[in-house]
């Protein structure tokens, strides 16, 4: 039911007063065209349809964005179960959350999503938000950058089936048709934060996103990556894909990479060429960071981004700060708008 505001004036009938009636001449004035009629003949333009106006707010307060979560390297959209449930909890904004895979939103119809339900927490690893934890159902994947960033390994082409940063455009199209919104904001937790400026950077997202909370997030690379891959964490694929785009580019890397057209000589990390990328064509919207003093795997200086307009740190580890009541409060303050 859409909330509507009314303003009423009210004020004491006026006083008629009678006046001598006065002859005069009354010129003859040809009619007036019809109202429907312009002066060329033609119809006066239709105005707004409904599906021209924001969409209504059910119940007040209403969030004024939808928010999309994004989770990490082996993760998985139940990552942001305790978030999302305290999101709920205070019914301020929201209440309910939807929890999708790859292939389970294309089928979503205009306008068919209402404001208090505007959260989307995303799976990249299944095609079906409900699908479980490690099934990989969406097979083989990884970041991708749309052929904006290039390996010197055909491996890193091989057997990858879909990019992460694609997948996530597609998704957020899909949020602005069944919600009617114009943009999102973005919350991307470790791995997700590189997905989501990757969406920024090569898929359009830069003029459908108003603002970006990165959790923890690598955004120059990590060194521990290639001692990982060694150790085979995840499958196989994760290490030639993912893992080559996480590694800071040491000397375990499983590749290395370069812009189109750049000399060999300047082969660096994904994450560096991704930075190089942003500092020619910045973020839109705003960014704000957050890291987590205990986190053994991403550090403040690796979580720190130099578009950051906040960098708060939180007294956790690196899976901690999914839960951390700081985080539920910044993405309380900073994500959605409210009407």
């Amino acid at each position: 039911m859409a909330v509507a505001m009314s303003v009423g004036c009210g004020s004491e009938p006026a006083a008629t007063v009678a006046l001598p009636e006065t002859p005069r001449a009354i010129a003859s004035v040809p009619a007036p065209p019809p109202a429907s009629a312009t002066a060329t003949g033609s119809a006066p333009p239709p105005g707004p349809s409904v599906w021209d106006l924001p969409p209504p707010c059910e119940r007040a307060p209403c969030a004024a964005r939808p928010i999309v979560f994004v989770h990490g390297y082996r993760g998985s959209n139940s990552d942001y179960f305790d978030l999302t449930n305290s999101l709920i909890a205070n019914k301020s904004r929201w209440d309910r959350a939807h929890f999708v895979g790859v292939a389970d939103h294309a089928g979503w119809t205009t306008r068919s999503i209402p404001r208090r339900e505007w959260l989307f927490v995303f799976d990249y690893y299944v095609r079906r938000g409900d699908d479980a934890r490690d099934s990989h159902t969406s097979g083989p994947g990884r970041i991708g950058s749309k052929s904006n960033i290039l390996a010197d390994t055909p491996a890193y082409d091989d057997g990858s089936s879909h990019d992460y940063s694609a997948d996530l455009a597609a998704l957020v199209e899909d949020i602005r048709r069944a919600t009617g919104a114009t943009g999102v904001d973005i919350v991307a937790h470790s791995m997700g934060g590189l997905i989501s400026r990757s969406f920024l950077a090569f898929q359009g997202g830069n003029a459908q996103v108003e603002n970006v909370l990165l959790l923890s997030s690598p955004h120059a690379g990590l060194g521990i990556v290639g001692f990982a891959a060694l150790f085979g964490i995840g499958p196989d694929w994760m290490a030639v894909h993912e893992l080559a785009e996480l590694d800071s580019g040491g000397v375990l890397a499983k590749a290395h990479f370069l812009r189109p057209g750049e000399s060999v000589d300047t082969k660096g990390s994904w994450t560096q060429k991704l930075l190089t990328v942003e500092a020619a064509t910045p973020i839109a919207g705003k960014v704000h960071v957050m890291s987590g003093k205990k986190d053994l795997a991403v550090s403040y200086d690796a979580a720190h981004h130099p578009q950051a307009l906040s960098h708060v740190v939180v007294d956790t580890d690196h899976s901690g700060i999914l839960k951390a009541p700081e985080t539920v409060q910044r993405v309380h303050d900073l994500c959605g708008g409210t009407l």
